[in-house]
Parts: structure tokens; C-alpha cells; sequence
């Protein structure tokens, strides 16, 4: 999994290099490809079906994770005036969409469901 912490990650003239074997997909990227990175992960999984059906915190806690990672983006001083503003219209839709995700979820997911 991408590493997203910007302050153990300053920005690095190299793009991406494996850090271990393959099999980890553990790499070292420069802060604002891992925040990315990171967050495209994290979409992918909570896109799936299955994760919704049989974690439905874990989705809600994805979903908030995912509005926060593209709050980084949109105040990145490395990025772009245009795509800064994009990032914000899209932290918005995620915040929206994680709030109706939770009012929608059924009482019993709510409770005793503990994701660490």
C-alpha cells in the first residue's frame, strides 16, 4: 500500500522506486503521488459491492478518509490553481456522499462494528 504521510515524506526528485520485493507493493513516492495514490486505493475499495454489503463502517470510514486525502490535494502547493479547484468540488461531493452513506446505513451496522 502507498505510504500518505506528508510529513515522513518530503518531495523527491525521483518518481517511484521499490523499496522491497513485488510481492510488498510497498513504495516510496514523493509525498503528493502518495497522497494520490493512496486515495485511488482507497476509491477502488470502497467502490466494491462486497465491502459495502459486509463492512459498511469500514466504508464510512474509507469515505471520510477519502475527503480528507482530497482536501490535502486541493491546498497542495505543488498543484495547479485548476486542479486545486477541482479537488475542492470533489471533497465536497465526498463529504456529501460519505453523510448520505451513513444516514443510510441500517442501525445494527452502526453498532458493535469497531474498525481499528
Amino acid at each position: 500500500m502507498p505510504r500518505t504521510d506528508l510529513e515522513d515524506h518530503p518531495d523527491a526528485s525521483n518518481s517511484s522506486a521499490a523499496t522491497s520485493g513485488h510481492a510488498s507493493e510497498e513504495y516510496e513516492l514523493p509525498s503528493i503521488e502518495a497522497v494520490l495514490a493512496g486515495t485511488l486505493a482507497l476509491m477502488t475499495g470502497y467502490s466494491q459491492a462486497l465491502q459495502a454489503e459486509q463492512h459498511p463502517q469500514q466504508r464510512v470510514l474509507m469515505g471520510s478518509k477519502i475527503g480528507r486525502n482530497i482536501g490535502l490535494l486541493a491546498e497542495h502547493p505543488q498543484l495547479s490553481v485548476s486542479f486545486k479547484r477541482v479537488m475542492q468540488g470533489l471533497q465536497q461531493r465526498w463529504v456529501l456522499m460519505t453523510a448520505c452513506t451513513v444516514e443510510s446505513e441500517p442501525p445494527s451496522a452502526s453498532r458493535g462494528t469497531r474498525v481499528h
